[in-house]
């Protein structure tokens, strides 16, 4: 599913789309088009929702977040309950689309960006590597799908690329490739933290760090080493939600993470972020 190119349907649209669904679908562009002060939502986003509702999807209001990382918002959730939704970055530059993800309770799974490849495509070409017994093939992708350009501020393809070099008994590459991971939002693993940390050789010290530092004494030692005000109120945003995928309490942080993007200077973002029915 590609939120940045066009559909190509099989079928007609009005034989399996109601009348009633394509007014509710009328109604959810509507409500983004609104929802969005500061980044747009995927050009083709009328699209989407076409091919979210053919796959039987429920198209459900942008504000039902409740529970969801607080950097989406979602357009469709399907009958196991599993939601689709679009990813805003806090920094996103003006203009930048946003990326079609699955939430899940520790953060969100990468489905589709403005780009030709697919986290999916590329980690079922490493086990189809595997089944047919060629590692090498199978490290060489893995290594490949960490290209930062690929899917830039996402750490599931490190941690992917860890697993598969565990899988060859490259148990230090293993470590190392699984610390870049812990590098980026923690709500990017496509796991839980646990599992990461786990690669990495971590103990629970990195969480007790990030506690420490969205205290008010961390606050305090961080302006004494002449810190931004600002940049110290981004970054506890940021160890805020790492937390929140620890155990998948979003909406606890809700406010705290809206407030901080205030302080940082988002206010763009902290609307976003409290947006919701």
């Amino acid at each position: 599913m590609k939120a940045g190119g066009g559909v190509v349907f099989v079928v007609p649209r009005a034989a399996l789309i109601p009348e009633a669904l394509f007014r509710r679908r009328r109604i959810s562009i509507r409500c983004y088009s609104s929802s969005f002060p500061a980044s747009r939502p995927p050009e083709h986003l009328n699209h989407l929702l076409k091919v979210l509702q053919l796959r039987g999807e429920q198209i459900i209001s942008p504000g039902a977040k409740q529970g969801l990382l607080p950097l989406v918002v979602p357009p469709s959730k399907n009958n196991s309950g599993s939601v689709t939704a679009l990813l805003r970055w806090p920094t996103a530059s003006t203009g930048m689309e946003m990326s079609v993800v699955e939430v899940r309770k520790y953060g969100v799974w990468l489905l589709s960006k403005n780009v030709g490849l697919f986290p999916d495509i590329l980690e079922r070409k490493v086990k189809q590597h595997f089944d047919k017994g060629d590692h090498v093939s199978a490290m060489v992708t893995g290594e490949f799908y960490t290209k930062r350009e690929h899917f830039p501020g996402f750490g599931r393809p490190f941690v992917f690329n860890a697993e598969v070099l565990l899988k060859v008994g490259r148990n230090g590459e293993a470590k190392d490739s699984a610390r870049v991971a812990l590098k980026s939002p923690w709500w990017t693993f496509g796991c839980e933290y646990q599992e990461v940390a786990g690669m990495a050789q971590w103990e629970d010290e990195q969480i007790e760090f990030i506690k420490e530092k969205v205290t008010d004494e961390g606050r305090q030692e961080d302006l004494k080493k002449e810190k931004e005000p600002a940049q110290i109120s981004l970054d506890e945003a940021i160890f805020l939600l790492d937390l929140a995928s620890v155990e998948g309490t979003w909406d606890a942080c809700v406010e705290k993470v809206a407030g901080c993007f205030c302080e940082a200077g988002l206010h763009d973002i902290a609307k976003f972020v409290l947006y919701r029915d």
